[in-house]
């Protein structure tokens, strides 16, 4: 790929003198490599090709800034962070009316901003933290498509809303641990119909002869996959022994039974969900050297 320089700088500004205030900033030049695509027949899908980047139009290019403020209030914390970037000559897929995998790539420019904020207490044996983050990312790419000479989207990982919080405390006999994820619907391509392709190679007797089903798509990426949520608990307790330690854990994965999407077929129309709700035991048995 040829000799590239990458300059990055990063700042810290104490205005008090001390850590419980500091703003943070950060700006850099990045560059990739490799790119992923995946299967636009699949919604869901969690399979990617990884190909080299195309060298026609250059590698892609990404110019990042960061600022952020945290403040420590006693036992809290709050953490405030902001955030943009623009971006050159990124591969993305050709697209087609029809469903079809292809690693054809053409060139597409875009930008992304949005903003963390992140609350912590930690409290004698009870540690807890909650973080909110919102994000906006737009490409855009000269294809063309449905009469188009250009098309602007939001790309599939464009996730706008998100929401993490934890829970740890140490209840004495045991510890106990929450956790809860959240996020607002990915984008996809919906489809808006079938018809069939009849090959021209040897034609045969259409009425006899239907041709093979073929999935047509609208506009890219114009669809939002449902919300995400998910709530995890657990209890943990250690055992030590002059030989050996031994950990106990007993809780379950997606408590509240949530049926978040996995992948949806949109030839079969068969939708296929994560995991319902999974109690498990866990034991874990270590040295006493290794602690």
């Amino acid at each position: 790929y040829g000799f590239n320089i990458e300059p990055r700088f990063r700042a810290t500004w104490r205005p008090f003198g001390d850590e419980a205030h500091k703003l943070n900033a950060a700006l850099g030049v990045y560059r990739q490599t490799i790119v992923g695509i995946s299967d636009e027949r699949d919604l869901g899908s969690a399979f990617r090709a990884w190909l080299p980047s195309p060298l026609e139009e250059g590698r892609p290019r990404s110019i990042h800034a960061i600022l952020g403020w945290r403040q420590q209030i006693g036992d809290y914390s709050i953490t405030l962070e902001g955030y943009g970037k623009t971006m050159k000559n990124l591969a993305v897929p050709i697209w087609s009316t029809y469903a079809r995998f292809t690693t054809e790539m053409t060139s597409a420019t875009g930008k992304t901003w949005g903003f963390d904020v992140r609350g912590e207490l930690s409290r004698g044996n009870i540690y807890a933290y909650i973080g909110y983050g919102f994000s906006w990312t737009q490409y855009r790419t000269s294809q063309e498509y449905f009469s188009e000479s250009s098309q602007t989207y939001h790309p599939a990982h464009d996730q706008r809303h998100s929401i993490s919080a934890l829970f740890n405390a140490d209840l004495g006999f045991a510890g106990m641990n929450i956790r809860l994820q959240m996020g607002t619907g990915m984008p996809y391509t919906r489809p808006f119909g079938f018809d069939s392709l009849i090959p021209m190679r040897n034609l045969e007797d259409p009425r006899r002869n239907y041709g093979e089903p073929r999935l047509l798509f609208d506009k890219p990426y114009t669809g939002r996959m449902p919300v995400y949520h998910r709530l995890d608990v657990s209890l943990k307790r250690k055992f030590n022994f002059e030989l050996a330690n031994l950990t106990a854990k007993v809780g379950a994965i997606n408590a509240y039974n949530r049926q978040n999407l996995f992948y949806f077929d949109l030839f079969r129309l068969r939708r296929v969900n994560q995991l319902p709700v999974v109690p498990f035991v866990a034991i874990e048995v270590s040295t006493s050297t290794e602690d």
